[in-house]
């Protein structure tokens, strides 16, 4: 179920349907919420089982959360994004409308996934990798500041042509997940939090085929180019199972599984790349 709560009159309402969901699902069951849900902590980092917030948009999802791991599991998910959908795309609107300006700190990081792979952790999870009441964070886990994120997508077919955010609002501290697993400060501007989903990864045996957002740009452009998907379909993202990476792509990829098997190796886990 992926219904929003801002779709319903009142949270009982929205809790009634997701009970109604669960009693009808007659067998697996997974509700997608948000990773928005966690506390906010800034140069933190979130997993799973992090404390959430006390916001009423966060209260409101974590009692329906409640009501939908009675019947089965719950998908935290980072922002979506595709093409023409997610955060980049909303700020490069705005800069069109705006001479380029985009209220917002440029160096804010922003935790992402495809579309495609988060649609993939929860096959993974109706499949039986998650059990009634589990918590899964989906991230591809390698968040990007706001202006990296637009610099990786500047150079698409569908974003050359237009303004280039400029971002106007500037902070102090910045942060990012180093390969040891901390969060030190590494220079002057702010940013977030970074979500660690390993536990997740490990738990569905799922990795994201685009492990960063770079990497879906670099992939959608090359398949632009070749034709192998039309330019006019703005916003349907083709599907990966016919058209699998190219080597640009996949160097990322098998890097990152060989990360993520030596961590499973590690913990006595077997390989779960898939």
């Amino acid at each position: 179920m992926c219904t929003p709560p801002k779709a319903y009159d009142s949270l009982s309402e929205y809790q009634d349907d997701i009970i109604s969901a669960g009693q009808l699902s007659r067998g697996r069951f997974v509700f997608t919420s948000s990773g928005g849900v966690y506390e906010g902590i800034v140069g933190g980092i979130v997993r799973e089982q992090t404390a959430t917030s006390d916001t009423p948009r966060a209260l409101a999802l974590v009692a329906a959360e409640d009501e939908a791991r009675r019947y089965g599991a719950v998908a935290r998910l980072a922002g979506l994004y595709g093409r023409s959908r997610g955060a980049h795309h909303h700020w490069f609107r705005q800069a069109q409308k705006d001479e380029g300006k985009v209220h917002a700190n440029p160096n804010s990081v922003v935790n992402q996934v495809w579309y495609g792979d988060a649609a993939r952790a929860i096959v993974r999870m109706l499949e039986g990798g998650a059990d009634t009441g589990d918590v899964c964070l989906v991230s591809d886990m390698n968040p990007r500041t706001r202006r990296e994120i637009c610099s990786a997508v500047a150079p698409h077919p569908y974003y050359r042509w237009q303004l280039r955010p400029e971002f106007t609002i500037d902070d102090e501290e910045d942060y990012r997940l180093t390969e040891n697993g901390e969060f030190p400060k590494r220079g002057p501007t702010l940013v977030g939090r970074v979500y660690d989903c390993r536990e997740t990864m490990l738990k569905l045996k799922w990795l994201p085929i685009f492990p960063s957002i770079e990497s879906f740009f670099k992939f959608d452009a090359t398949m632009l180019r070749q034709g192998l998907v039309q330019d006019g379909l703005i916003g349907i993202d083709f599907p990966m199972e016919e058209l699998p990476p190219p080597s640009i792509v996949q160097d990322e990829v098998d890097e990152y599984a060989e990360r993520e098997e030596a961590a499973a190796a590690a913990a006595e886990d077997e390989p779960f790349y898939t």
